[in-house]
């Protein structure tokens, strides 16, 4: 039985333990060890993310953060006619009577503290910005020319978040899960009824999204929530109330609702997100940016947000021994100056292998699992990407923690020599790995997204914190 010298001089402990026995077969003299390694770790980037059209986004502003500050998040869509050309049943625009427009959005659950009001207006994006189907914009991108505001009176509309899931009862719709605001009547009739030329910009969709660019919904600074909101449920609409007078029956008038909706393939939408880390723990403490080698305390947020790299060490010294488990351990360090994990809960995580040579992430080898399509991580469960409850034994408050299974990748250098790789953790979206680190192929790592955009945040202990210390566990057999 061999372990190098140098595998002990990077332990913390080595101790018997029953950790594993149930994977061991009932065989004599077999006695199941583990060990501890030290690792580095170091909050590493702030990065970016793309979400696409048909996704959720994240609506709202989150203004009392003390681990990571403020988060502001707005949502850009195109809107149009589901039909063409449109009419509101009479050609004589003096024979059409506007009543009230609303914008609906389609609402799929709120982040944060949800007994505080959100605010919200609503802009038409710039006809000359750059907006368009085919695209899939960063979080970072940002329409800034916004000439004319659409909300009703010009002012903010506050809402309760915990009334969004009520049902409500508007013309010919009984609906629930909407995020109604309402737009300002005479904005909106000049856009759209009055003073639109029905010949030419309700004749095609090409020709109205030239005309009509799209929506920007942008929140107040105020509240602390992020809604999820999907702009192509068909909950999501711009809802035109009107009357008119029908050309059969001159002296009468109908009622009537035009909508425009979401077309998936022919509508543009965006998700722009802002951190603000200003005087949060984060920033003060200078954890991010840092100039250290390593940090005790690691801050993950759903991108787009602050992600981790992580130094394993040296494990080439590890001989003639089976690896029944190999897991980073990572635990949270309770916040203890708000409580304010109440509401900002963890998100899910990913870690993967990163190569300093192609500067790209990708798959971990022999350690994740893909189907025979390849079309995304079929394995993310047994990996250990969900936060687990679990109690801090410094303070006994619940607090959460991460187990990422290395079970394979270890064995795989312990017995073929598997090249080793350091590590980056983050808090990702659906975002694209490499299938190795030379490949081309790119690969989703969820089906569907781990994290809604900015909907998640943790603090982690580090390699070197002392109390909540991040570490390498495994479990193994040596071999007679």
């Amino acid at each position: 039985m061999v372990l190098l010298c140098c595998i002990f001089s990077a332990c913390t402990k080595i101790v018997t333990t029953d950790i594993g026995a149930g994977l061991l077969p009932g065989v004599d003299n077999i006695e199941p060890k583990d060990v501890y390694f030290d690792i580095k770790t170091k909050n590493a980037g702030d990065s970016s993310n793309h979400v696409a059209a048909s996704q959720d986004m994240s609506l709202g502003y989150i203004s009392d953060d003390p681990m990571f500050g403020k988060t502001s998040a707005a949502i850009n869509v195109q809107l149009a006619p589901t039909s063409f050309p449109v009419s509101f049943g009479n050609s004589n625009k003096d024979s059409v009577w506007l009543d009230s427009t609303v914008l609906v959005l389609s609402y799929k659950g709120v982040w944060g503290d949800s007994f505080q009001n959100l605010a919200f207006r609503v802009y038409q994006i710039s006809s000359d910005e750059p907006f368009a189907a085919d695209s899939v914009y960063s979080s970072a991108h940002f329409f800034q020319k916004r000439p004319i505001e659409l909300t009703e009176n010009y002012q903010p509309v506050v809402i309760n978040p915990r009334n969004l899931p009520d049902s409500v009862y508007p013309f010919h719709e009984a609906a629930t899960n909407q995020l109604r605001i309402r737009l300002d009547r005479e904005a909106v009739g000049s856009k759209f009824v009055y003073g639109f030329d029905t010949s030419s910009g309700y004749r095609d969709l090409t020709s109205f999204n030239q005309y009509f660019r799209g929506f920007q919904v942008v929140p107040e600074a105020t509240g602390n929530s992020l809604l999820r909101i999907n702009v192509q449920d068909t909950n999501t609409k711009v809802a035109i109330y009107y009357r008119y007078a029908p050309t059969s029956s001159p002296g009468t008038r109908d009622t009537a609702v035009l909508y425009f909706k979401a077309t998936s393939g022919t509508t543009a939408a965006s998700n722009y997100i802002k951190r603000d880390r200003t005087g949060s723990s984060v920033q003060k403490n200078n954890y991010y940016p840092s100039s250290n080698t390593e940090d005790s305390m690691i801050f993950l947020e759903a991108g787009p947000g602050i992600f981790a790299n992580i130094t394993m060490p040296d494990l080439s010294g590890l001989k003639n021994i089976i690896i029944q488990r190999a897991e980073i351990v990572m635990d949270q360090v309770p916040d203890n100056e708000f409580n304010s994990d109440l509401f900002l809960t963890p998100p899910q995580i990913y870690m993967t292998t990163y190569s300093t040579n192609t500067k790209r992430r990708f798959l971990t080898p022999a350690t994740q699992t893909l189907p025979t399509d390849s079309s995304s991580i079929s394995n993310l469960a047994t990996l250990g990407t969900s936060p687990l409850p679990t109690v801090d034994p410094l303070t006994g408050r619940t607090r959460y923690s991460y187990r990422f299974d290395l079970t394979q990748y270890v064995q795989a250098i312990v017995t073929h020599g598997q090249e080793q790789y350091n590590f980056v953790l983050y808090a990702p979206g659906n975002e694209f790995i490499y299938a190795g680190e030379f490949s081309d192929v790119r690969l989703p790592i969820s089906a569907t997204p781990l994290n809604a955009p900015a909907q998640g945040r943790i603090v982690l202990g580090g390699g070197n914190n002392t109390a909540h210390k991040m570490r390498l566990h495994i479990v193994y057999t040596t071999v007679p």
